[in-house]
């Protein structure tokens, strides 16, 4: 079986970063301000993002089909019976298409084609997650001077060359507690992406007085 980061490497940079989306290529660049040597590969960074959801999800999909070489076009075309005029037509055709149990022998043809593991790509209906794509909105954003200071802490946590130890003082009322939240998640999202190093990461959260709500980091 072929991995399917052999098609994904087939993409550009460009478009490989804007499928991995800007948070995480934010994280990376940061990172990699103290780590020069630092070598990021976006089609890994994706295929992990997605894992066997990846096919899923529509803008994937499209610039995998859009970066396929001719032969991969015609052969699932051929199978699918798609139309088009020429190779660059019946390709638009198969990009419109959506991956999915709704054209189940659309897809297993692709499966096919590109030699695929089917078992991982294309797994049964109950293995997926309807609502994986659905995209979840913060109710509350950290105001500029909060998301700076939560910025600069997670590069210096991230930076090996710099101490891990640092004391941030925030007056009653400017948002300590949302502020650390949201350092906290950020740091632990970009140990596991950053695949290759030591991704390996807790947070513990101490407190002098009892909360009225409970916060449980993972």
């Amino acid at each position: 079986m072929i991995d399917l980061i052999k098609y994904l490497n087939k993409i550009p940079s460009g478009r490989l970063r804007h499928l991995v989306g800007q948070d995480i290529c934010d994280a990376i660049v940061n990172y990699n301000m103290y780590n020069n040597n630092l070598t990021v590969n976006y089609a890994d960074i994706l295929q992990n993002k997605y894992g066997k959801n990846i096919l899923f999800d529509k803008a994937v999909f499209r610039e995998i089909v859009i970066y396929l070489d001719d032969k991969f076009i015609i052969k699932i075309a051929d199978l699918s019976n798609i139309k088009g005029k020429n190779t660059e037509e019946k390709r638009e055709n198969i990009a419109d298409k959506n991956y999915g149990y709704k054209n189940y022998s659309f897809s297993e043809n692709l499966i096919i084609v590109l030699e695929l593991d089917k078992d991982f790509y294309l797994p049964t209906q109950n293995d997926i997650l309807d609502d994986f794509q659905q995209v979840l909105e913060p109710n509350y954003h950290l105001h500029d001077c909060q998301k700076n200071l939560k910025d600069l802490a997670i590069q210096n946590l991230l930076n090996p060359n710099y101490t891990n130890r640092m004391l941030i003082h925030l007056p009653t009322g400017a948002g300590k507690t949302k502020t650390a939240m949201e350092m906290a998640s950020d740091y632990l999202r970009c140990k596991s992406v950053l695949g290759g190093f030591d991704n390996s990461g807790f947070v513990i959260w101490l407190a002098h007085s009892k909360d009225s709500s409970s916060h449980k980091l993972r």
